[in-house]
């Protein structure tokens, strides 16, 4: 995200109403993350120990710091195991050479934490978790910066509404690169003018993928989408000519 912005000139209780949207949106992304470690978790049960999974969850999500110590100390809870087991550890910044920065780098940590033909399979598993974790962390982001920018409103852009978002709710660079495209997308959708043309992948101008929106009325998009074209009609099979067709025949070529 761009350069950081100052809060400071909001009146205290636009501020304050900030405050309390901020410590939803952090209980929120807390909460998910608790539920999708646990998930992990569970899935390498038998094959990998749980602090082992639990490591490798916090550093491909890229979760340290106090909120690394939150989502330690849930997990371990909700393992029934002592606090103390994996908080210093798992809540720790990745190293140098662990750091996730890319998908090759991604592999790279998976290789060394899951070693072994054995892991082929879990590894493969872990990487497509890491997807999903990572599209529903950046829907709740966006969710969550869309009413920041609902707040704001009246005294800031859209823009500096998602920037002092991710400065309230700590979010990972991977996705605060393409917080503020989504949120704008989802305030487009519900603002978006009769006028405006259909998004981009609608067939024809209609958008009847879009919930029936259309570029015209109705009809105009349909037609021109192709989905409601009124069907040819059925052509008879030929049959025997009648003798009136032989009579109009001949009247018109004659011998």
């Amino acid at each position: 995200m761009p350069r950081p912005f100052s809060s400071g000139k909001l009146p205290a209780a636009v501020l304050r109403d900030l405050q309390v949207a901020a410590a939803v949106a952090r209980e929120a992304v807390a909460q998910l993350h608790v539920e999708r470690a646990l998930e992990l978790i569970r899935h390498a049960e038998g094959r990998v120990p749980d602090l082992r999974m639990l490591d490798i969850y916090m550093r491909l999500l890229d979760v340290s710091g106090p909120a690394g110590e939150i989502l330690a100390t849930r997990v371990l809870a909700s393992l029934e195991r002592p606090p103390g087991a994996a908080t210093a550890r798992s809540a720790a910044p990745p190293s140098a050479d662990e750091e996730v920065q890319d998908d090759r780098s991604l592999l790279r940590l998976l290789r060394r934490q899951l070693r072994g033909r054995v892991h082929d399979d879990l590894r493969r598993a872990v990487v497509l978790h890491t997807g999903v974790v990572q599209t529903a962390l950046l829907e709740t982001h966006v969710r969550h910066a869309n009413g920041f920018v609902k707040l704001l409103a009246e005294r800031r852009t859209i823009h500096e509404g998602c920037i002092l978002y991710t400065e309230m709710v700590p979010v990972p660079p991977t996705l605060a690169a393409v917080l503020y495209m989504l949120v704008l997308d989802r305030i487009a959708a519900e603002e978006r003018p009769a006028s405006w043309p259909a998004p981009v992948g609608v067939e024809g101008n209609g958008g009847a993928a879009h919930g029936g929106r259309t570029n015209g009325s109705a009809g105009n998009g349909a037609a021109q989408g192709g989905a409601l074209r009124k069907p040819r009609a059925a052509t008879p099979p030929a049959g025997p000519p009648s003798r009136a067709g032989h009579a109009n025949h001949r009247a018109r070529f004659p011998a």
